[in-house]
């Protein structure tokens, strides 16, 4: 089975740093985009769930498939930044 992201050019790269620590964001290129079919491609920023708490930038069960859907009809690049979670309590 093909992942969520089987249509998109993947790529990561760090954002940021902070103490020291690589802030990474994900660019998602639908490959339309890049073989010449679009003349423009709009952007869309997604920001994952977990309360700022948990998470990650590509977790895909997080990543609802109507927005992959409208990502790729619209020939749109998603760019996914992770963000710094806070540290682990052990009760």
């Amino acid at each position: 089975m093909a992942g969520k992201f089987s249509a998109f050019d993947r790529q990561d790269l760090p954002y940021g740093f902070v103490d020291g620590h690589a802030l990474q964001a994900t660019i998602l290129i639908p490959k339309k985009c890049l073989n010449g079919d679009a003349q423009a491609c709009p952007m869309l920023v997604y920001w994952h769930g977990g309360g700022f708490i948990v998470g990650h930038r590509t977790h895909e069960p997080w990543w609802s498939t109507w927005l992959i859907d409208l990502a790729l009809s619209q020939n749109a690049i998603i760019i996914t930044p992770d963000y710094r979670l806070p540290a682990r309590l052990r009760l």
